[in-house]
């Protein structure tokens, strides 16, 4: 009857047991035969044990133990075809220099006190570098913030996070467009081209084209888009139409005048209210001129001067700071002059009495009208009448009392 010892696959042999000081095991996949030594997971393969050449046997160990090559501090390694006594890594006779392990590595944090790390190699770091300062050339990307002075040349372009556009072109020093979000402190040469919101003090050199509040003098002279010629620098002279509001500014011309000229047509101030509803049913005023003062005790407006869909109107301050209807002129959309009344039933209607021309004579009269007008009434004194004029000339006044 034959013999059968523990057979298996190469997989269980490897994954299953330890076999025992002589235990023989056979695989059934590999036809190979091993054989245990007790500490070796599967067992040890029969054509390696005492065949000499990569194997070695205890005795071939002892000869490496007793050889007199062996210094302090070293301990005995294979390099993979031989056994060779090599310096100790783990304890105080350590390598003598780095250069002894080409493939060194570290187990912990390297401290280099106060010694500077020198040669003409590269450093290849995939984590953060954290140092006050840099000095010599820097390749490669930046992120953080750059707090100090840059002095040097940018030998490359800065490009944004997209990778493609470029923000800084070195070959020829200039800023390509991308936004700026901070502050920035310092002088600017050169064009920018941009919305900027925030604040500016200054001095600006250049073309603006700004939308939003200018707090300061303007030294040049303003165009439009279309290159006309706004406001002359030089002259200080106005060109153009003005679109906008004023509700929180002001124009103070200089010389107390605001002088308006249109070469050769139609000077016009052309005054809307605009609105994104229907205004045609909407009487309110359409825009209004207040005078008045603005001195130690305040601004005062002291007259008004405003027109709306349905009329044009003149009111004056009584003298105490109160606009009455009985201080008001108003022509409205039927032809009706009003005087000290809002709402005009007639041609004309006074309300309130009226006085013709007072004068002393016929001579008088006649000095101050020497062109009547048919229909005209007066009143003379000398002779305490009414008069009319019935034909337009110096001799067709009639009594009318």
């Amino acid at each position: 009857m034959p013999l059968q010892i523990r057979r298996g696959t190469d997989a269980e042999r490897l994954n299953s047991f330890t076999p025992a000081e002589g235990e023989l095991i056979y695989t059934t996949d590999t036809k190979k035969l091993y054989v245990g030594d007790g500490i070796t997971p599967g067992g040890v393969a029969i054509d390696t044990v005492g065949s000499g050449g990569s194997s070695y046997a205890d005795s071939d160990v002892d000869t490496h133990l007793n050889t007199g090559t062996a210094t302090a501090n070293q301990v005995l390694s294979w390099n993979g075809s031989d056994y060779a006594w090599v310096a100790d890594q783990t304890g105080s006779g350590g390598l003598a220099n780095i250069v002894e392990d080409t493939t060194p590595q570290l187990g912990g944090n390297l401290s280099v006190g106060f010694f500077d790390i020198t040669g003409g190699g590269n450093i290849n770091i995939t984590g953060t570098i954290t140092a006050p300062q840099f000095t010599g050339n820097l390749n490669g990307d930046v992120n953080g913030n750059l707090d100090g002075d840059v002095s040097g040349k940018l030998i490359g372009d800065v490009f944004a996070d997209d990778g493609v556009t470029r923000i800084l072109n070195s070959g020829n020093g200039t800023s390509q467009p991308a936004e700026l979000t901070g502050n920035v402190i310092g002088n600017v040469t050169g064009d920018v081209t941009g919305n900027a919101a925030g604040n500016h003090s200054g001095t600006f050199t250049g073309n603006i084209s700004a939308t939003g509040t200018l707090d300061g003098d303007i030294q040049g002279s303003v165009f439009g888009d279309n290159s006309s010629l706004l406001v002359d620098g030089i002259s200080g002279t106005h060109f153009g139409s003005f679109q906008g509001s004023l509700t929180t500014g002001r124009i103070t011309p200089s010389l107390n005048d605001i002088i308006i000229e249109n070469a050769d047509n139609v000077t016009t101030l052309d005054f809307k209210t605009s609105s994104s509803a229907d205004l045609s049913g909407n009487t309110d005023n359409r825009a209004a001129f207040y005078f008045g003062r603005n001195d130690i005790n305040g601004a005062v407006v002291e007259s008004i001067f405003a027109g709306s869909r349905t009329s044009i109107y003149m009111v004056v301050d009584d003298g105490t700071e109160t606009f009455a209807q009985t201080n008001t002129m108003l022509f409205d959309n039927q032809g009706r002059l009003g005087i000290g009344t809002y709402t005009p039933q007639a041609k004309l209607q006074v309300a309130g009495p009226m006085m013709p021309g007072v004068y002393a004579n016929a001579s008088a009269r006649d000095t101050a009208i020497p062109s009547p007008v048919a229909g005209m009434m007066i009143y003379v004194t000398d002779v305490a009448k009414f008069q009319g004029n019935t034909d337009g000339t110096t001799t067709g006044w009639v009594n009318l009392n």
